[in-house]
């Protein structure tokens, strides 16, 4: 077997030719495809540092030898690094010699070290005993799913651990705000809000901040974007500490399936056995959840997961404005009478985006996003849910500026 140190030899020369490499004389989907297996290079590399640093050996065999504390510290004294990332990722390893099928996985690149950090931190004394049987469907999700998908399927699986509602309340229970004003006037604070509530708060907040944006810009004003959000807040707390009357509910866009919401009222029912959750997600009492099925989906309109008991213990303290999918209730198309898409058609579109722009990897606020037409109105584009897709202002405005040959933004192609 070769020496430890002959292996990182030649992994420096390769790397030295990795580097020299350049991509400025490839075709565009050539260089993508290099950038790409770095990528895979470099998931394998952090698989191969977590193993090995979970297995150096105990910090007090460490301390003996070098002088040093703990691994975390002789490895930052000769390399320069923050202590705080060799010893995360010392105890990431020794976490996923408990995970087979994630450590094979994150060692041959088709995890990335994001990928794992993020199933670890959604491992709670409720989804532990599920996750050793969910490997599989975790690693073929993370392959087929974009980031902000994979981190919803996540959260939809962590959601079907918790069946009799503890992580509502914790999260009722931890919410809170804090404010202090200091000795020249100026006030500093920080708050935590259920998911709800949240969902009402960031609603309230881009929507006003929006408004002041247009203002700004009708007005040339130089307000920061951190200014306009400051301003936002104290005209929104202004304006409800002297509205007339109590306090108006807020309004909270959920998207609930029907069978999360037969389950939930089963739940209410000790007549009534609950269902399962979904095949591939572990076995036990789990709440049927699926994000890539719609009778299993319960999220605010951004695309959020939420656990259902909120749909069922906040009816009375927000206003929920019910969204269906339904052919035969609906008008999904009206054609070339209306050129601009009502509010019940954006919703559908916004269902069917799960709250976010189309065009690929854009992440706008959701407060940003608009509906558009993919054949535009002017060449004969009905409007309809089937002709109709959701970009934010800026990926809108660059569809409109290019020639009608080119594709849009958000559509295929």
């Amino acid at each position: 077997m070769e020496p430890p140190g002959g292996v990182l030899q030649r992994l420096h020369t390769v790397l030295d030719d990795v580097g020299d490499a350049s991509v400025s004389c490839m075709a565009g989907s050539e260089a993508l495809d290099w950038v790409c297996g770095l990528e895979r290079i470099r998931a394998r590399l952090d698989s191969i540092i977590c193993r090995h640093l979970a297995s150096v050996g105990s910090d007090a065999l460490i301390e003996a030898e070098t002088g040093h504390r703990s691994v975390a510290t002789a490895v930052a004294a000769r390399t320069g690094c923050n202590p705080c990332q060799p010893r995360a990722d010392a105890h990431l390893g020794t976490w996923l010699a408990d995970y087979p099928v994630l450590a094979d996985a994150f060692e041959r690149g088709e995890l990335s070290l994001a990928h794992v950090r993020a199933i670890r931190a959604r491992q709670n004394k409720r989804s532990q005993a599920y996750l050793p049987e969910a490997q599989g469907y975790l690693v073929e999700a993370a392959q087929g799913c974009t980031w902000a998908e994979f981190q919803a399927l996540l959260r939809y699986w962590e959601v079907c651990a918790d069946p009799d509602g503890e992580e509502p309340d914790e999260q009722v229970a931890s919410r809170r705000c804090n404010y202090s004003k200091q000795a020249d006037g100026t006030v500093t604070g920080n708050f935590t809000l259920d998911p709800l509530a949240g969902d009402a708060f960031v609603t309230a907040m881009e929507r006003h901040i929006q408004r002041l944006f247009h203002h700004d810009a009708e007005a040339d004003s130089k307000r920061t974007a951190g200014q306009r959000r400051a301003d936002a807040l104290v005209d929104l707390v202004t304006h409800g500490a002297t509205g007339p009357g109590t306090a108006s509910k807020p309004l909270v866009h959920l998207i609930l399936g029907e069978d999360v919401l037969t389950d939930g009222f089963s739940r209410l029912d000790s007549d009534v056995a609950p269902t399962v959750g979904p095949a591939g997600t572990g076995t036990g009492d789990r709440l049927p959840l699926n994000h890539d099925d719609p009778l299993g989906r319960c999220e605010l309109i951004d695309g959020t997961p939420i656990h259902p008991r909120f749909a069922l213990a906040t009816l009375a303290t927000v206003h929920l404005r019910r969204l269906v999918v339904d052919a035969d209730s609906e008008v999904l198309d009206l054609g070339r009478t209306v050129r601009s898409f009502p509010a019940r058609l954006k919703q559908l579109l916004l269902i069917s985006a799960r709250g976010r722009c189309q065009s690929p990897g854009c992440d706008s606020p959701h407060a940003w996003l608009q509906a558009d037409h993919l054949i535009p109105w002017s060449r004969g584009g009905a409007t309809s849910v089937a002709n109709g897709q959701i970009l934010c202002d800026p990926h809108n405005k660059v569809k409109r500026d290019r020639p009608p040959s080119d594709p849009s933004p958000g559509s295929p192609g």
